[in-house]
């Protein structure tokens, strides 16, 4: 089990869960009741579910394939991540800013 705290945009935690690792972050931020934008579903193809890693990187699964496509490298070296694609791996800090 893994802790996954998401903040906004702010810097103020508006959420806390714990979840089994190997679950997205998209998956923890619906078993919190929060909100992220993913307008594909969650299939990795518009990058509306982008969120910054705050702390607690490396606690998620490597980028693969698509996700690099989608975001890029600039991004990817940023600590940003798609929710739908990272998996929780250990305790993790999000922050979930508004991009539209």
């Amino acid at each position: 089990m893994a802790v996954v705290c998401f903040e906004d945009a702010g810097g103020d935690e508006i959420g806390r869960v714990e979840v089994r690792c190997g679950g997205t972050l998209l998956q923890a931020a619906k078993n919190a009741g929060i909100d992220i934008d993913h307008f594909c579903g969650g299939q990795c193809s518009c990058g509306t579910c982008k969120v910054v890693v705050m702390g607690g990187d490396p606690a998620l699964s490597e980028p693969a394939g698509n996700e690099q496509m989608v975001l890029g490298r600039a991004s990817l070296t940023g600590g940003r991540r798609l929710a739908c694609q990272a998996r929780v791996l250990r305790d993790v800090r999000v922050q979930i800013p508004r991009w539209f």
